[in-house]
């Protein structure tokens, strides 16, 4: 398995409605990857806010779970990123 650079990978995927401010990258998209479990690392810390689907995040730290209407807060570093395919994220 590789880890990805979620930033990175954002910031340079067209597919992705993004908008940068500064050092502020803000994006929209829906989840292309069709791995049961990705992992993934960031130097930046993120935010999360989930319109629709399911996740859960297995950092350090804890599981957190998400799911449509939930807005996470997560600090730079690796996590894997378990999904489930009932519903698009």
């Amino acid at each position: 398995m590789v880890m990805l650079n979620l930033y990175e990978t954002v910031r340079s995927n067209p597919s992705f409605n993004t908008l940068e401010i500064g050092n502020m990258l803000f994006a929209e998209y829906t989840c292309p990857v069709q791995a049961a479990k990705l992992e993934q690392w960031t130097q930046s810390d993120y935010l999360v806010h989930v319109l629709q689907g399911k996740k859960a995040w297995h950092t350090s730290d804890g599981i957190w779970p998400a799911v449509s209407g939930d807005t996470l807060f997560f600090r730079k570093g690796g996590a894997i990123v378990e999904q489930y395919f009932d519903v698009d994220f």
